[in-house]
């Protein structure tokens, strides 16, 4: 892993007020719906509790460098190829919104807000003229942009053409007439008027001179104050580390770099830390037996009508609620009755006209595309009832962030719901409905 940058988090926000599905989740889809180069298109944030801080890193092995630090040609490149990645993975988004088998929009919303970062010259970066989205679906702080604005803004994000870019390079017009002569060294610089107009050049001893050759003058002269700054502040070192001006003027630093130069020895010998403890962990992970992970969801996975149809559950009812997810872990399906104060689980099997009739990974043999099933035979009773997924067990799998599914049937109407269930094995609310 390649570090990047770190972001503070009181400076930003997430665009639509939190993220909903992690970086791993995004990063698998986008790869195997788009292909390998979407894999490495978002950074991977790291931060610990408290810290305030987010450390962005990216897996590949080249160099990262700003959008605003590459020279204009690769920029230029760089940028048109993520115009056609946002484009891609929106239109992505609208087949799982839309899609007939398995509709997500809470999933399809979360991918359009990932394109989106809070400045593209400053966060999006290039590796090796693949751009990498850092801080990606937060905005600044008080931002005043609403999140349609944001994401329409960001499809039709634009580069100027290089022929554009061009012309405005060497285009001189001027609309001022000259006060004074000014001159250069002694030698008069003269303006001169063309045969179409108005328009005037400056003129060197006879000779026009470029405009090119005046902004590569002022960038040359910029570019040589702040090497001087740097090379007062101490902050400028040969290949041996030691500072060039202090060589031979050993009270040259500046005060103010004394700071700075602590800082920066902190910081790096942080890094160092890291990637040192970072390879320990690597070497430990090499000397055990890699842990059985539960596959993955796909589209290949079976829906929950097929899982139903499999364990020949009935679906003649008036209403039913599925629960469906991937791996061996027992999830439980519950249905509260609020008004009638009852419950159906696992541990209460009828109640309220309704009944459980499939549990599945809580005894026995574990499936890995499990289903459970509560069905009212006739319409429910007036009230109103709430829908929750709880947590009981792993049953041998590594602790992890399991997606699942919740469809809920009533007469005609179908609704899908798409939620995680965290390694905190918090009870998720996934909805409510008044009959």
């Amino acid at each position: 892993m390649g570090f990047i940058v770190t972001t503070e988090n009181r400076d930003f926000e997430p665009l639509g007020g939190r993220i909903l599905y992690p970086w791993e989740i995004l990063r698998e889809r986008l790869s195997r719906e788009l292909g390998p180069d979407f894999r490495m298109l978002l950074a991977e944030p790291v931060t610990e509790p408290g810290w305030g801080k987010v450390d962005w890193y990216t897996e590949a092995t080249d160099l990262a460098q700003c959008a605003s630090d590459i020279d204009m040609e690769a920029r230029f490149l760089m940028f048109d190829r993520l115009i056609d990645m946002r484009i891609s993975v929106n239109a992505l988004a609208d087949r799982i919104e839309t899609s007939q088998r398995g509709a997500d929009p809470g999933f399809a919303q979360a991918l359009r807000r990932a394109m989106a970062v809070p400045d593209d010259e400053k966060f999006v970066w290039s590796t090796n003229g693949q751009p990498v989205l850092v801080c990606w679906g937060q905005l600044h702080v008080g931002e005043e942009r609403d999140e349609s604005t944001i994401l329409r803004d960001c499809l039709l994000s634009k580069r100027p053409s290089r022929q554009e870019n061009s012309s405005a390079l060497s285009a001189a017009p001027s609309t001022r007439a000259a006060a004074a002569t000014p001159s250069v060294s002694g030698m008069p610089i003269q303006k001169t008027e063309t045969s179409n107009g108005p328009q005037k050049r400056w003129t060197f001893a006879g000779q026009r001179l470029p405009l090119t050759a005046i902004l590569w003058a002022v960038c040359a002269t910029i570019s040589g104050a702040i090497f001087w700054l740097l090379l007062q502040g101490c902050l400028v070192s040969g290949p041996s580390g030691e500072n060039w001006l202090s060589r031979y003027l050993p009270n040259s630093c500046l005060a103010f770099a004394d700071p700075l130069i602590s800082e920066r020895k902190k910081k790096e010998s942080l890094i160092r830390k890291i990637q040192s403890a970072r390879q320990n962990i690597a070497q430990s992970l090499e000397n055990c037996s890699a842990p059985t992970k539960p596959p993955d969801a796909s589209p290949t996975d079976p829906s929950i009508q097929d899982r139903l149809k499999r364990e020949h559950v009935e679906q003649e009812g008036k209403a039913e609620v599925s629960l469906s997810w991937n791996g061996p872990e027992d999830l439980d399906l519950h249905i509260k009755c609020l008004d009638q104060n009852a419950e159906i689980y696992h541990g209460a099997l009828k109640a309220c006209g309704g009944e459980l009739d499939k549990d599945m990974n809580f005894t026995g043999e574990h499936s890995l595309t499990p289903v459970e099933h509560i069905f009212w035979r006739d319409t429910p009773p007036p009230g109103r009832y709430e829908i929750l997924v709880s947590a009981r067990g792993t049953n041998g799998a590594s602790p992890r962030d399991i997606p699942f599914t919740v469809r809920v049937r009533r007469d005609q109407s179908l609704q899908n719901y798409t939620l995680i269930m965290p390694q905190s094995k918090v009870d998720q609310k996934v909805a409510t409905f008044t009959q």
